[in-house]
């Protein structure tokens, strides 16, 4: 966790509008930045990119009014360009994307009390199935694990968080066709929808940059081609929805689950929940093996067909054991070792993965693993921002498929739907013919499930007639046949096509020369604009670099961040860590007729370990604190105040400007300035803190909340916080002892007052 820059960031909102027409979603996105410092500042931010297929279509800059279009170079010329307007005191913009999944915007020479907006426009393809579309627009780039920390970003691609990081997410979404007449719910956020003529408005109510946005939208939806001129030939974009029958084949199943530090909380809660729902879809004839796995991977249970009696039971029994505490995610370790130990013993032979992916390393050597093993993977991302670019390319390539399981609500439609494919009988070799001359087309899938949609991509001479897509499916041959809409698209449609080519290229050349030519971003190109500034105006210093600071994810347990030692150090806490916090994530969910009622078998144990266990986290960490002081263990002690916040501190004050204001003013006194250092005394802490809560009198104590339990002191508590902060977030080598001891003395005033 970035302990930088702890209450200023430039960023203050980002707000988009959408438009969703069939299965193509077009949406702009404006971000806006403002320098409140006293001197110049380069502003870096990255953000995650769409999933699935999608294009960046267009990117303008706004600085004071003054505004710029963008265009794509060749990386190197578009970094040089950067460099250069930096030193000639103008403001260049630049977007790239990187390898790993997210692109960042640098901002160069904002002055002093200047505003920046940069607006982007977006083309995605939406996937659909069982009469769903699902619309997920990704928000933050969550705390991610690597393996090895050469794989993770850095310089000014390094993904920091900051507790204190809030952001406003603003927004609607207009359905347009039958997409308009259909049922919208949605599984993270509280939504209102109006109709507007024959088209529906969802809007967006409260929302932060701090987990996915998800639409579903229930509502008929056909096959058909979109097509575009594309200098004098046509891009166009097959979209087949599959009426298939499902088949119900007995299963051979390993099911892979992540217990690494990340999934404590809400996201163990879930993957329990999806298991216990799982074990009521099984017939006597399925065989099914379950394996956790963090840092290394545990056996939990042996299918029918292996008897030992140290692994008998039931998989809804052995789910109930499961805990978030196996350490780091080391995914392509787990999925070698459960290869190893159930090899495939049919063509059936499949696993699922439920893992919320947070991990940096490269998706090739996993997507390796299960080629090795001849294993489709069939995956469901768990929590609130699951990594689903790694996770969709991972089910992609061998033969399986993805989906999100973002609230309890999630649950029982994502086991039934991905039940009913891994039953399935899988349609190989899906086959699009396009029936007119083809420039080029994308290469057809690996495979495709019943009630699926399919697309396919190509540049054709001319218009199609009737395009069709045939498979094989139970020894039998199947088609499907679609005409183009009379509707012509526009040049965004060209540019998202191009962008599948442009990835599909064999060489670097070509896709540098396909981003040039259509204007995206890519693998070879950046997105480059310079608003030049008159002389007078110009800066004549080097800008400070601020590097934009993700918010924590909604149901992240905070402590995982640490090394892999520390999450061990959290486990031995025996923290209820991130369970209070956990309940925050199960908003409402909206039909256009009102609000939709609970899931009928929502068990109410899920509830249980979301209830406030503060005062024993706070009856049982002074021991680990004494533990972490007398071995010098830094590590563990700062570990120890992260449970503390999960548990406290988080529920309060994350992003509360009364409690940022009075943290600026201890720092002040302290002589303090962005980053906080090594721990202050603890009597000269104890003496500024009366100092302050004398002057804000009893404005001091307002970012305690009422619902804290009532065994605990509200006054003590808001000095605690003071000290949970200092000893989690600031930069220390060495656990001051007049500081611990005062930590201990808040704790315990907390407690008895």
């Amino acid at each position: 966790m970035s302990r930088e820059n702890l209450f200023h960031s430039p960023l203050k909102n980002v707000v988009w509008q959408a438009v969703i027409d069939g299965p193509l979603m077009s949406y702009t996105s404006s971000q806006h930045y403002h320098n409140d410092s006293q001197n110049p500042i380069e502003i870096n931010y990255s953000f995650p990119l769409p999933y699935g297929k999608s294009v960046i279509s267009k990117f303008r800059a706004n600085i004071n009014g003054v505004v710029r279009e963008g265009k794509a170079y060749p990386k190197k010329e578009a970094e040089q360009k950067y460099e250069d307007a930096i030193e000639s005191g103008d403001s260049p913009i630049m977007l790239e994307i990187t390898e790993k999944d997210f692109c960042t915007a640098s901002l160069g020479n904002i002055l002093p009390g200047e505003d920046a907006a940069i607006e982007l426009e977006y083309l995605q393809l939406v996937d659909y199935c069982r009469g769903r579309l699902r619309i997920t627009i990704p928000t933050v780039i969550g705390e991610r694990y690597a393996s090895d920390p050469e794989e993770a970003p850095s310089g000014r691609y390094e993904i920091t968080h900051n507790l204190f990081a809030n952001y406003d997410f603003e927004g609607s979404v207009l359905l347009k066709g039958s997409l308009a007449t259909g049922v919208v719910s949605s599984p993270t956020h509280d939504i209102e929808v109006q109709r507007k003529g024959e088209d529906l408005v969802v809007k967006i109510r409260k929302a932060k940059l701090d987990s996915d946005l998800v639409l579903d939208i229930e509502a008929p939806l056909e096959s058909a081609v979109y097509v575009a001129e594309d200098e004098g030939g046509w891009a166009a974009l097959s979209n087949f929805i599959l009426h298939s029958e499902s088949s119900k084949l007995p299963l051979d199943l390993n099911i892979l689950v992540d217990c690494s530090g990340s999934m404590e909380g809400s996201r163990i809660q879930k993957v329990r929940k999806v298991l216990r729902k799982l074990s009521t879809k099984l017939d006597r004839n399925d065989q099914v093996s379950l394996v956790s796995f963090g840092e290394t991977a545990e056996l939990k249970l042996l299918p029918n067909r292996m008897k030992f009696e140290e692994f008998e039971g039931d998989l809804a029994e052995a789910a109930s054991h499961l805990e978030a505490d196996l350490g780091g995610t080391e995914l392509e370790q787990a999925i070698r070792s459960c290869m190893s130990l159930f090899p495939g013993s049919s063509k059936q032979s499949a696993m699922l993965l439920l893992t919320d992916g947070e991990v940096w390393d490269p998706c090739e050597s996993m997507i390796k693993a299960a080629r090795e093993g001849k294993r489709k993977i069939f995956i469901l991302g768990i929590g609130l921002a699951p990594y689903s670019n790694l996770l969709v390319e991972l089910a992609k390539e061998t033969g399986g498929a993805y989906e999100a399981v973002y609230s309890w609500y999630d649950v029982e439609g994502a086991v039934e739907r991905m039940i009913t494919r891994i039953r399935s009988e899988v349609a190989y070799q899906p086959e699009v013919r396009w029936n007119a001359p083809k420039l080029w087309a994308s290469e057809d899938e690996k495979s495709v499930f019943a009630e699926d949609s399919y697309s396919c991509f190509a540049l054709l001479r001319k218009l199609p007639e009737p395009v069709e897509l045939k498979w094989k499916e139970a020894g039998k041959t199947k088609r499907i046949e679609t005409n183009y809409l009379k509707k012509v698209y526009g040049y965004e449609l060209c540019q998202l096509v191009a962008a599948q080519r442009m990835l599909s290229a064999d060489t670097e050349e070509e896709m540098r020369d396909i981003g040039v030519k259509y204007n995206i971003a890519g693998p070879e190109t950046n997105f480059f604009l310079s608003i030049e500034r008159k002389e007078g105006e110009k800066v004549d210093e080097m800008p400070e670099l601020v590097v934009v600071p993700q918010m924590v994810s909604e149901d992240a347990c905070f402590c995982y961040a640490q090394a892999p030692s520390a999450n061990k150090v959290c486990s031995s806490c025996s923290s209820p860590s991130s369970h209070w916090h956990a309940s925050k994530a199960l908003p409402g969910r909206v039909k256009c007729a009102g609000p939709r009622p609970l899931d009928d078998d929502f068990e109410d144990e899920d509830f249980e370990a979301a209830k406030p266990a503060g005062l024993k986290a706070l009856e049982e960490i002074p021991e680990e604190l004494e533990s972490a002081f007398e071995t010098s263990d830094r590590e563990k002690y700062k570990c120890c105040a992260d449970t503390l916040i999960s548990v406290f501190v988080r529920n309060f004050f994350i992003g509360d400007k009364r409690f940022v204001a009075i943290m600026e003013k201890i720092g002040e006194k302290l002589g303090y300035k962005t980053t906080f250092g090594d721990l202050p005394k603890g009597d000269l802490l104890e003496e500024v803190i009366a100092e302050v809560e004398k002057e804000k009198g009893a404005s001091f104590y307002d970012f305690v909340e009422d619902d804290l339990e009532p065994e605990l002191d509200r006054e003590a508590f808001a000095e605690l916080c003071i000290f949970i902060f200092f000893a989690s977030l600031s930069k220390y080598e060495e656990i001051d002892p007049s500081f611990h001891n005062s930590f201990l003395r808040a704790i315990d005033r907390t407690i008895k007052a």
